[in-house]
Formats: C-alpha cells, sequence, structure tokens
C-alpha cells in the first residue's frame, strides 16, 4: 500500500503545531527570568517563585478546559481552521506578555497563561485526529509522531529561550532573604522582548503546520458518523464498533473506556497538583 504524501503532510504539519504547543513546558526555564524581572522592575515586588507556579498552573488548566471546545470547534469549522484559531490565541497571548510582564504578574497570568493555555488546549486534539485518520492501520505510530513534537518542545525551545535572554550563561547574583535573583541589566532587558520573537516564531510553525493538514477525501462526514451511532446505547456497542464510531458526549461518559482514561489523566495531572501545591 503505498503511503500517502497528503497524509505525511499532514503528520508533519500536526508535529510543527505540537512544537509550538509543547512550549507550555518551557515555563521552568523562564520562571527565574520571569520572578527577578517582576520583584525589581514589576509588581508585585514580594513575587517568590512559589507564587510564580500559578502562571504554569492556570495555562495547564485552561488547556485541560479548552481541550473539549477544541473537538467541537473542529467539526464546525475544520481542523486547519481551529488549529490555526487556537495556535494564534497561544501566540498572540505570549507576544502580549511583553507588555503585562511590564506591568503586573496579574496580567502576565492573563496572557501567558490563561490564554496561552486556553489556546494550546484548542489546537491539541484535531492535529491528532488528522493523523490518525490517514493511517488508521498505524493509529499509534502517527499519533505518536505528532505528540512527540510536544515532548520535543521543551528541549529545543528551553535552549533558544536561554541563547536569546542569557547567551553568556549569568548566575543570579542577588540575594533577597536567602534567595538569589538576575539583577544584570542584559538578562532582564532581554526578557520582553523574548516574548515577541519567539511569539512571532511560534505564529510562523502554526501557519505552515496548519496548512499541510488535511482529511481524506474519503473520510465519512463527522455529523452522519454521530448520528449513525447515537441511536445505539454506548454499553451495547461491542469494543470494534466503539473504535470505529464517533460517540456524541453523552454517550461516550457511559463507556469503561472513558472513565478509565479519565482516571488516568486525573492521576498524572494530580502529580502535577501535589508538585507544585505541596501539603
Amino acid at each position: 500500500m503505498a503511503i500517502p504524501y497528503r497524509g505525511v503532510l499532514a503528520v508533519f504539519g500536526g508535529f510543527l503545531l505540537h512544537l509550538s504547543l509543547g512550549t507550555l513546558y518551557c515555563f521552568g526555564n523562564l520562571a527565574p527570568y520571569i520572578v527577578s524581572y517582576i520583584k525589581q522592575r514589576s509588581k508585585p515586588s514580594s513575587l517568590t517563585y512559589p507564587d510564580a507556579t500559578w502562571l504554569f498552573a492556570l495555562a495547564v488548566c485552561s488547556q485541560g478546559m479548552a481541550t473539549f471546545f477544541g473537538g467541537v470547534l473542529e467539526q464546525k469549522i475544520g481542523p486547519k481552521w481551529t488549529t490555526l484559531v487556537g495556535g494564534w490565541i497561544l501566540s498572540f497571548g505570549f507576544v502580549l506578555s511583553y507588555f503585562t510582564l511590564q506591568h503586573s504578574f496579574y496580567l502576565l497570568v492573563v496572557t501567558s497563561g490563561l490564554m496561552f493555555g486556553f489556546g494550546c488546549g484548542l489546537a491539541y486534539i484535531p492535529t491528532i485526529n488528522c493523523a490518525i485518520l490517514w493511517f488508521p492501520s498505524r493509529k499509534g505510530m502517527a499519533g505518536g509522531i505528532v505528540v512527540a513534537g510536544f515532548g520535543a518542545a521543551a528541549l529545543i525551545f528551553n535552549l533558544l529561550h536561554t541563547a536569546f535572554i542569557n547567551p553568556n550563561n549569568f548566575s543570579p547574583d542577588l540575594d533577597i532573604d536567602g534567595v538569589m535573583y538576575f539583577s544584570q541589566d542584559e538578562v532582564l532587558d532581554k526578557l520582553p522582548y523574548c516574548y515577541v520573537v519567539f511569539g512571532g516564531i511560534y505564529a510562523v510553525m502554526q501557519l505552515v503546520g496548519s496548512l499541510l493538514l488535511s482529511v481524506p477525501a474519503d473520510h465519512p462526514d463527522e455529523q452522519q458518523s454521530l448520528i449513525a451511532v447515537s441511536n445505539k446505547p454506548a454499553s451495547h456497542l461491542s469494543t470494534k464498533e466503539a473504535a470505529h464510531n464517533q460517540l456524541p458526549p453523552k454517550e461516550a461518559t457511559r463507556t469503561q473506556s472513558f472513565w478509565i482514561l479519565w482516571g488516568i489523566f486525573f492521576y498524572e495531572w494530580s502529580d502535577y497538583c501535589l508538585y507544585f501545591f505541596p501539603l
């Protein structure tokens, strides 16, 4: 069986999109610079490293809530527009952080936290859907390549962020109550511009990735697929039937697979809660 070139492009486009979405996990690398900047040049000056974790926590929360809407939006406007809208919300929030960083940490939470996470959630699922529709017999491989971009993002962009903000690899030199912060002007001056430069890079990556996305021409209409199974209770669907049909949300919540997956993700993210908000 010949490998569909449009399918390969769709997988690469999804990988490229996830390479920008996965910069969500660059928070840990940026946090020391963000806190140092806000303590000395913005508000509140009392900000601490533990306080800054709210930025990441709310971004992840926003991502989770937006993922559902991403699936709904994909059915209405298609994967190209859904991923582009989501990606550009993320990028626009990142660029806006140039301004919010200089005014208040709480405004930064809105742009670099809530907006970033919401855009990430909208664009996350449609990219994977496109990949597995092109390669139905190799769903794990196709989806895995796309999601690999999400994991690779932190590895690549952490290095790029550091090279931009702190190319000379300065160490924190300001001691406040036994905690070290950056005070070098050549480091702090570059942080706001990091948001503009990389927000623009993300936006270009998302545009290219979205344009490469497509679904097979013989893929059945999503709404017809939903109607076809909506009259059959989920409890009566075999594993094979459930795997090859779209289920309405109400029916999906009645399946065992839904609650197993829900439990896995709940347990996974509870680890983040324990890490960022220890008892």
